[in-house]
């Protein structure tokens, strides 16, 4: 049986992650001084839950980048603070120990941030708009249209939250297995 879950109570959900997907974009216009011209980082019962509007570029490489950033920071934040859950898990141990309420609270918290941070790293279909009017050669529109293929897959209903959730546990296990292995 399939649960209807509204995109809104997703976004609500992970926003930190939303909010990590957007200081991504913004961080690689800044990376490549491309002028922003407004940043929304998180807003609830939007169309989109954030945005970041920037001035067109004509290089398709650094507008590929600016779409694809929050896969990498993203990423790389999901891992960097879900580090000790996953090295639990892939230890076999059912949890960290830890004493007091409080401690207990903020590793909850930075898991929360993790872990939302790991479902939202993947560009949504506005981030990678306009990117076939700079495909001027093959090897462009290859990486154009790959990348437009796995992030249509990523946005789909319920397929695309399905690979969400197993790309951030793959995620939350990749450093503790590079690491300990």
């Amino acid at each position: 049986m399939i649960f209807f879950i509204p995109g809104e109570l997703i976004s609500i959900l992970t926003f930190p992650g939303v909010m990590i997907h957007e200081i991504a974009h913004r961080l690689f216009c800044d990376l490549f001084n491309v002028d922003v011209y407004q940043v929304c980082y998180f807003a609830p019962g939007n169309k989109t839950a954030g945005h970041v509007i920037h001035r067109k570029t004509e290089s398709f490489f650094v507008s590929w980048c600016i779409g694809i950033a929050p896969l990498i920071i993203n990423s790389l934040v999901c891992m960097l603070l879900a580090f000790p859950y996953g090295c639990a898990n892939i230890l076999g141990l059912e949890c960290i120990a830890l004493h007091g309420t409080f401690l207990t609270g903020v590793h909850l918290v930075i898991r929360w941030i993790g872990l939302s941070a790991g479902f939202n790293a993947f560009p949504s279909l506005q981030d990678i708009e306009g990117l076939s009017e700079l495909t001027n050669g093959l090897g462009s529109k290859l990486v154009f249209f790959c990348t437009q293929l796995i992030v249509m897959l990523f946005n789909i209903n319920y397929i695309g939250w399905m690979l969400r959730v197993g790309f951030t546990y793959a995620l939350v296990c990749l450093l503790p297995i590079i690491i300990l292995f």
